[in-house]
C-alpha cells in the first residue's frame, strides 16, 4: 500500500517537472516572436517619429513584460503581443 508520503513526494515531483514545462514553452513562445527590426519590416506604418505603435489598433502605448528573460513588448490598448528584444 502506497503511504501518504510517497504520494505527497510523487505530487510535488509532478508540479516541479509541470513547471519546467511551462517554463520551456514560455520561453520558445517568446524565441518565436519577431525582434524589432523584423516587427518593423513586416508593419512599416507602425514605426512613427514618435516611436513605435501597434499594428493593429494604432496606438503608441507599447508596455514591456519579461519571460524568461525576454522582453516581450505589448500594446497596453489591445493587448497584442508586438515583438521581443533582449
Amino acid at each position: 500500500m502506497v503511504n501518504i508520503l510517497e504520494l505527497a513526494f510523487t505530487a510535488f515531483m509532478l508540479a516541479q517537472i509541470l513547471q519546467v514545462v511551462a517554463a520551456v514553452r514560455e520561453h520558445r513562445i517568446a524565441k518565436a516572436m519577431p525582434t524589432l527590426s523584423e516587427y518593423i519590416a513586416s508593419h512599416p506604418q507602425s514605426q512613427t517619429e514618435r516611436g513605435i505603435r501597434c499594428h493593429h489598433c494604432k496606438s503608441g502605448s507599447i508596455h514591456v513584460f519579461h519571460v524568461s528573460g525576454i522582453a516581450i513588448h505589448r500594446c497596453n490598448h489591445c493587448n497584442n503581443k508586438l515583438y521581443r528584444s533582449n
